[in-house]
């Protein structure tokens, strides 16, 4: 028993478990990514990766193995790699799509190994290989040696359940909490360490915000569309830097390379809050972005405005001409470069 321990805290960080469909269940070849990964010797030649976002990534790699490699996926182009940064889902797409791209060199053509087939259904397994129906309502086998399966996955907290109650505190971070990326993996950590020793009280009069959680961009979407600035505050009320620190950190990894070549430039936002006002930088150099806190000597570039306006145009509720024109941001310094911010950062802060 737990309580034997009699520890002061307890840490579930049991991580997820990925979700094979009944459809895949016992049946012959399949394995889930983890596995694959770390089964590789036992990865046959025909191989069928079933699983748009993460299974992108794998079924190139499993490709330039020399592998003859079947991408299939329920969702279209945008699910693909949806999970990566702006730049590494730029590549991937060139490698597996259509996509507008300058093309000239062997690295950015598109391969035709793995072939790709989105927007189709699985109507089952059988020992012939993978039965598909694809949009166009036409109706295929795909024969494999091994199906790899990389769809969503199931956070494995049933545990917590159990050890609930036995410590005088006990929380869940990680894949445990919410299965997400090792981002929200260490942010939520982060979380955790700073709460640990505080007095508790209940849920429903916590005033630490919902905001600081670890949550997906839909979630953290729709926690503040259409609230009031005094909502808003209330939801950031005592995590404002938390909260900023990893938006921009977000922003950070959203940037786009490709639309800044050749370009430099300290870009400075200026977030007035209840806390006082709180700069960021980013700063742009030879195709990388790093982020600084606190005021820049000489940006390029300086957007000032409340953290109500700045969550709405994060969030895409507020545009940031609207935002300019009606005086709700304050731009200083290079009025025609600040058009570009948008582009480079896939329209994070528009």
């Amino acid at each position: 028993d737990i309580r034997d321990f009699n520890p002061d805290a307890v840490i579930l960080a049991t991580g997820a478990s990925l979700k094979i469909p009944e459809a895949a269940q016992g049946k012959p070849g399949v394995i889930d990514h983890i596995e694959a990964l770390e089964r590789r010797a036992e990865v046959g030649q025909r191989v069928v990766v079933w699983g748009l976002m993460y299974g992108a990534e794998l079924a190139i790699s499993l490709a330039m193995q020399g592998k003859e490699v079947t991408l299939i996926g329920e969702a279209g182009k945008k699910t693909m790699a949806s999970h990566a940064s702006m730049a590494r889902k730029d590549w991937i797409w060139r490698k597996l799509t259509d996509i507008n791209y300058a093309r000239e060199t062997a690295e950015t053509k598109r391969v035709d190994n793995p072939v790709v087939k989105l927007n189709m259904k699985v109507r089952g397994i059988t020992t012939e290989g993978i039965e598909i129906e694809e949009k166009d309502g036409s109706k295929s086998v795909l024969p494999y040696d091994t199906l790899v399966i990389s769809r969503g996955r199931s956070k494995n907290d049933a545990l917590f359940e159990k050890i609930e109650g036995k410590a005088a505190e006990v929380y869940k971070i990680g894949d445990c909490a919410a299965a997400g990326d090792i981002q929200k993996a260490v942010w939520s950590a982060n979380e955790v360490a700073r709460k640990i020793g505080r007095p508790l009280v209940s849920q429903a009069d916590e005033n630490v915000s919902a905001a600081a959680d670890p949550m997906s961009p839909d979630e953290f979407t729709a926690l503040f569309t259409g609230k009031t600035d005094e909502e808003i505050l209330a939801l950031t009320k005592d995590n404002e830097e938390t909260l900023l620190d990893g938006v921009f950190d977000s922003m950070k990894t959203a940037f786009n390379s490709a639309e800044a070549t050749g370009e430099s430039a300290v870009i400075q936002y200026v977030i007035d809050s209840p806390a006082g006002e709180m700069s960021y930088q980013l700063n742009v150099a030879d195709g990388v972005c790093t982020l600084a806190k606190g005021p820049a000597e000489n940006p390029r570039v300086t957007l000032a405005l409340s953290l109500p306006d700045y969550l709405r145009m994060v969030t895409g509720e507020l545009n940031g001409m609207q935002a300019f024109t009606t005086g709700k941001l304050k731009i200083t310094g290079d009025l025609m470069f600040s058009q570009k911010i948008a582009a480079w950062f896939g329209g994070t802060g528009d």
